[in-house]
């Protein structure tokens, strides 16, 4: 069972992912938010154990039932409830959380052959779509949030596989060229890679206005000091994902490689 992830900020193209792959015929729910449960539970057990240590002598139950064993069991009643919920197919999760990009080798330590998509937006675009959908935050609370995600993916994109970026901008303006990467990436047979196509060509992946062009940063009807905020706090990731200020990619068209993916090698192969 390889059961896929899907990861990264709201309002870059999850839930479109989440819709494609429910037509391929893939079980799911387009909105996830319980995995995370799983990482608390466990470590509430650590926390137990640590704080009980003065007590897990020979003799007692505690002792007896070791962290290690409990922590076993759980991890096999974890496997067993996503296995019952999804009546025991191939199944995906979407949870567009920072925290959930964290906890992400737990979850391939419960599911070593899951496939991890993490979806992506340049931040300026999906700044804006955030401050439409999520305004009881503040300008700098979803600066701060937007760091911490790509940061975060930046450190665990190192050290897991297999995993695909997908670029909302790439699922809007090359529908055709990503669908197959990610369908190619996830082992979809052609009706399914069809119908995954066909969904996102479909559903316009949470644009923030009518139109699928890219901002100029001078453009945008920021504040002085939002702009200066937005360039304190995330001109480096805007550096690091070849994100431009005048135009989507700092590239040309022509040089930018859009669609990354690691498989089970240690090198990244980057898809043109």
């Amino acid at each position: 069972m390889d059961p896929i992830l899907i990861v990264g900020s709201p309002r870059s193209g999850t839930t479109a992912l989440s819709m494609a792959l429910g037509a391929a015929g893939i079980s799911g729910y387009f909105e996830g938010h319980f995995l995370m449960l799983f990482t608390r539970i466990e470590e509430t057990i650590a926390k137990y154990y640590e704080a009980e240590a003065n007590n897990n002598v020979p003799g007692t139950l505690l002792h007896a039932l070791a962290m290690d064993r409990v922590i076993d069991e759980y991890r096999q009643l974890a496997r067993h409830m996503m296995d019952e919920i999804h009546h025991g197919k191939r199944w995906f999760d979407k949870t567009a959380h920072g925290g959930m990009i964290g906890s992400l080798p737990f979850f391939k330590s419960i599911w070593p052959e899951a496939k991890i998509i993490f979806a992506k937006r340049r931040p300026i675009e999906n700044l804006e779509s955030r401050l439409k959908k999520f305004d009881h935050m503040s300008f700098a609370d979803h600066c701060k949030d937007l760091k911490y995600i790509f940061n975060a993916w930046a450190v665990i994109r190192t050290e897991l596989s297999p995993w695909i970026e997908v670029d909302q901008y790439d699922l809007l303006h090359s529908p055709a060229q990503s669908t197959r990467a990610i369908s190619d990436f996830l082992g979809l047979e052609e009706d399914a890679a069809a119908a995954f196509r066909t969904t996102i060509e479909n559903a316009h992946p949470e644009r923030t206005s009518a139109s699928y062009d890219s901002k100029r940063f001078s453009d945008l009807n920021w504040s002085p000091s939002d702009k200066e905020l937005f360039v304190a706090e995330l001109c480096d990731i805007m550096k690091l994902y070849n994100y431009g200020y005048d135009q989507y990619y700092a590239d040309t068209p022509s040089n930018q490689k859009s669609l990354a993916f690691r498989g089970s090698s240690d090198q990244p192969t980057l898809h043109t």
